[in-house]
């Protein structure tokens, strides 16, 4: 199997005022070609993070529509998320 280097290579940040808990919607686009949307960072008990999309399923769990099963990876992308969702909070 061929290995793809993956990049962020833009981060769209959008606040919501749905919920106290969910702060802002973030999309991604990902090598210039493909767009990951709904992602959500959401102010939890121990701070903020970055939580993948998800939907509801009929008996009420969510369950995520993307997943990053490598841990380095995953920790790169809620990195830039929450980088990116700080940068705006500046300005």
């Amino acid at each position: 199997m061929k290995k793809i280097n993956t990049q962020i290579t833009q981060i769209m940040i959008r606040k919501i005022n749905v919920s106290n808990n969910i702060k802002v919607l973030a999309n991604i686009i990902l090598n210039d070609a493909i767009l990951i949307t709904g992602i959500k960072i959401i102010n939890g008990k121990d701070g903020l993070f970055v939580a993948m999309p998800s939907k509801k399923k009929l008996s009420g769990y969510y369950f995520d529509t993307v997943s990053i099963f490598d841990e380095n990876l995953k920790k790169e992308f809620s990195n830039a998320i929450l980088d990116e969702y700080y940068k705006c909070e500046r300005n």
